[in-house]
């Protein structure tokens, strides 16, 4: 289930964005019908309902009751929460407590104008909130790292060998190869990858016939010991994870945090309030297209 972008005023979902007609009509989709990040069916069950804000008192009990989930500091969770603030306080004070090095790594998006002769880099184009536009502009952020911090990876590097977002590691040196700063990272399963900083590139884009390229190059890599449930989006952790209900604002936020983790064992619940769990019908009626009330209608005299 999406969550609606954080910003003022509010923008909303994409797929209400005034440019997603012409981009998707000639779009496939793809619809998953198999879950693969969990395999206890009671927990899928329960997500099923927790999604749709059909819970039940039993749901309820089971959700309450992974507060006992024992995890400790010992255990390097992740801390899930809704605010920015709650999660900046946290990574910072794991920051501050690192006496390593600090190595910064800056966004750069650049902008090129294409003429008959030449290419000329410019300060921004004429028109810069297009969709497709801000998709690339927008990737990654700048980013402060030290060794021997917890990390997560931001993009699908390679899928293949599971090395995609939500990856999580420890940086076990940063260092120059080739004269460029790569940052080594070892995963759970004591692998070591070398990490550089990615491109991502939008080539001889026309606006007002005239011919424009677009680079951003940013490091897809950020400190994790928290993060916020709008940027765990589309991440899977089967690590342990702490997951604070605190001033939870969105309608489906709490859905979305509960079903990042693949075993239920693995996340201890604080802060929670029966409140929180709400669908987001807008958001639902599009991915479904109508499901919601067939479910609603099957399901309605068994809550």
């Amino acid at each position: 289930m999406q969550l609606p972008p954080v910003d003022e005023p509010k923008s909303g979902y994409y797929f209400n964005g005034g440019e997603y007609d012409s981009i998707h009509k000639n779009s496939y989709f793809c619809i998953l019908s198999e879950i693969k990040r969990q395999d206890n069916i009671e927990f899928i069950e329960i997500l099923k309902r927790v999604r749709l804000a059909m819970h039940t008192k039993d749901d309820i009990k089971y959700i309450e009751n992974m507060k006992n989930n024992k995890i400790d500091i010992i255990d390097n969770p992740i801390y899930m929460c809704a605010l920015n603030k709650d999660v900046d306080e946290i990574n910072k004070s794991y920051f501050n407590k690192n006496e390593n090095e600090t190595f910064e790594f800056k966004k750069s998006v650049k902008y090129y104008s294409h003429t008959k002769d030449d290419v000329t880099e410019i300060k921004t184009l004429p028109i810069n909130n297009m969709l497709f536009i801000k998709e690339t502009t927008e990737r990654g952020e700048s980013v402060i790292l030290k060794k021997d911090l917890k990390v997560m990876i931001t993009e699908n590097l390679d899928v293949e060998n599971g090395i995609c977002n939500g990856t999580t590691g420890y940086i076990s040196d940063i260092k120059k190869i080739n004269k460029k700063v790569v940052v080594e990272v070892l995963l759970k399963n004591n692998k070591i990858i070398n990490i550089s900083t990615q491109i991502l590139t939008l080539e001889k884009i026309k606006i007002n016939d005239a011919l424009y390229t677009i680079t951003n190059e940013f490091m897809p890599i950020k400190q994790c010991n928290a993060i916020t449930i709008h940027k765990a989006l589309g991440a899977t952790f089967d690590e342990k994870v702490i997951l604070n209900c605190h001033k939870i604002f969105e309608k489906s936020m709490f859905y979305t945090a509960l079903s990042r983790i693949t075993k239920p064992e693995n996340m201890k619940i604080i802060n929670f309030k029966e409140e929180y769990i709400k669908c987001d019908m807008t958001a639902f009626n599009y991915e479904t297209k109508g499901e919601y009330m067939s479910y609603f209608e099957k399901n309605a005299n068994s809550k």
